[in-house]
């Protein structure tokens, strides 16, 4: 079986794998998979799946708006609307360029101590990550080294913070003192969150679950979306990348066919009914026993 799967992959059209997800299996090549995923344009990385999902929340980014839309003056129903939306999920990048423009506008009103001190925090926050604009009010950020989570991590491949993806060996401009929405991303395992400072981060001791184990004669799924069980792929080896849920199996004639069966059952049905027409219609029950 194993042996026929090279012929497979490229005998099969591409639309049957289009789209696929390709999960790293525990003991598979990390070099040998990202090769894989180079030569077959068909599949995405773990990686890129959870990148694509976190760039998106069309939710969180209508609360923004309407927030933005119906801009009040009153600096702590902004601030507490801001924090329940944070605390929600990661911040799209559509979403922190909202943050943005809505605490700028706030920095510009009458504010207390505190308040300014917690606009400042998402304004920094969404300034720094999105690099991109002029930088209207003074930000207290310094350039962070990623390693120290590499090398208490070192299976991550990537880190998301909010929407925005680095790989463990940039260094990145974070606010000591400000609380992000982090995710920590594997190939080969179930992401983890965590919403707090880097420091804050560090200081966790996360247990991390394989998405896949077993071999590739018979293997296990670990809590995977709907989505991932449907499109996904597990690389165990180049000659070895068997679907979770298989969408190649053929439904039984019957099944296939239950539609039109349904249609001809009902027009033959009409048929008899309508031949029966002004007749007597006998039963004998004694035929039923």
């Amino acid at each position: 079986m194993k042996n026929l799967l090279i012929p497979f992959l490229f005998l099969t059209p591409l639309n049957v794998f289009a789209q696929s997800i390709l999960l790293q299996s525990p003991g598979a090549s990390t070099t040998s998979y990202q090769e894989f995923l180079k030569s077959h344009k068909e599949v995405i990385s773990h990686v890129e799946y959870t990148q694509g999902r976190l760039l998106k929340n069309e939710i969180q980014e209508a609360q923004l708006f309407q927030l933005g839309d119906s801009f009040s003056q009153d600096v702590a129903t902004t601030i507490t609307l801001l924090k329940k939306i944070q605390n929600e999920g990661p911040l799209t990048l559509l979403s922190l360029r909202y943050v943005r423009d809505l605490t700028e506008k706030s920095l510009n009103l009458k504010t207390t101590n505190q308040e300014r001190q917690e606009l400042l925090h998402f304004y920094c926050k969404s300034v720094a990550l999105l690099s991109e604009g002029p930088v209207l009010f003074s930000c207290p950020t310094q350039f962070t080294s990623l390693q120290k989570l590499a090398k208490k991590y070192p299976h991550l491949d990537k880190v998301f913070i909010e929407s925005q993806g680095f790989s463990l060996e940039e260094t990145v401009p974070l606010s000591p003192k400000t609380a992000y929405q982090w995710t920590l991303v594997s190939n080969s395992q179930s992401p983890v969150s965590f919403f707090g400072t880097y420091e804050q981060l560090l200081n966790q001791q996360f247990a991390f679950e394989y998405l896949a184990e077993g071999t590739c004669d018979g293997f296990s799924t670990k809590d995977l979306d709907l989505e991932l069980m449907n499109r996904g792929v597990i690389y165990f080896s180049t000659e070895c990348t068997p679907r979770i849920q298989s969408h190649e199996k053929k439904k039984s004639w019957v099944a296939e066919h239950k539609p039109w069966l349904y249609t001809a059952g009902a027009l033959v049905l009409g048929g008899i009914i309508y031949s029966m027409k002004d007749k007597k219609m006998v039963v004998n029950t004694s035929l039923l026993k």
